[in-house]
């Protein structure tokens, strides 16, 4: 970690492209804000964008805008995520299964300076730094053929690993000790630190957050111990285990958790997790808000 600390730091001098990569839930995004933060060109925002979440047949507006009548439906000009991030950082998520359209169109905007929207015949001036992040070696996408071998060298001028978490035991104390601060959580002892290192975290970070939260939940806001992570990592989806040996609580308790283990999934963003949780944003923080058990209520 302190040699990609170290990597951020010396690709920020320039604004040349990134790919960043590593598994799922390692932290590439957060590499990647890490580098718009300390970088010396850009100057705007940073957009993150997931591939994956968007419809192949939406990608190109979504990136490049799009020009009134240029096809049904599109009644008015719209600028694009390219053109909306001038002088910031567009970070471009799940990468690595671009489609070829869209390849050929990015690597016309970084080769010219330039992006044209869907239907227009005239571009249009932009500057900005991209990052893309995906889950295996770029090197292997170009070998494979999942991206152009003109669209890799352009792109992978800048490469960054983040390895995963098995890979970097020690940070997990760390990782424990910044996420009990932030909750306000009593610091757990060794015995439950020798639990978490000993995990090879499939999930990598991610997964250790999920881990930590559904402990909490069950060390009833007392101090997280062995017993309780020992049961949130039976219950981990990513480790493939059950859910039989969860707490047995109240309805309202198991809401609270599921609210939070969604909001935390979405890294924060409450505006997302209402609108997966199908609540509006007022109720949804009716769930973030300190709680006390049932039975100390007077």
């Amino acid at each position: 970690m302190v040699e990609l600390q170290d990597a951020i730091r010396r690709a920020a001098a320039s604004s040349a492209p990134v790919v960043i990569w590593g598994p799922t839930g390692a932290g590439k995004e957060v590499a990647a804000r890490a580098l718009h933060a300390v970088s010396r060109g850009p100057e705007g925002a940073f957009c993150p964008v997931n591939l994956a979440a968007v419809p192949e047949a939406l990608i190109e507006g979504e990136l490049f805008g799009v020009r009134r009548g240029a096809y049904t439906g599109a009644i008015a000009d719209r600028a694009g995520l390219i053109e909306s991030v001038a002088n910031g950082t567009l970070f471009l998520d799940e990468a690595g299964d671009l489609p070829a359209l869209i390849q050929t169109k990015l690597l016309r905007v970084l080769e010219s300076g330039e992006v044209r929207r869907v239907g227009a015949t005239q571009g249009v001036r932009v500057r900005f730094r991209l990052i893309a992040a995906t889950q295996v070696d770029p090197s292997a996408l170009r070998a494979g053929g999942q991206w152009r071998a003109d669209l890799f060298y352009r792109l992978a001028g800048v490469v960054l690993r983040v390895p995963p978490l098995r890979e970097r035991r020690s940070d997990i104390p760390q990782l424990v000790r910044a996420y009990c601060i932030e909750r306000g959580l009593a610091l757990p002892g060794e015995d439950v630190l020798q639990v978490l290192e000993a995990h090879d975290w499939p999930g990598n970070i991610r997964e250790l957050q999920h881990a930590l939260l559904r402990a909490a939940f069950l060390a009833d806001h007392g101090a997280i111990q062995r017993a309780h992570v020992e049961t949130a990592l039976r219950v981990s989806p990513e480790s493939g285990g059950t859910a039989s040996a969860t707490k047995l609580c109240t309805l309202l308790e198991a809401q609270r958790a599921h609210v939070q283990g969604v909001v935390m999934a979405c890294g924060g963003d409450t505006a997302r997790a209402a609108t997966i949780l199908d609540v509006s944003r007022r109720h949804l923080y009716r769930f973030l808000r300190p709680w006390t058990p049932a039975s100390t209520r007077h």
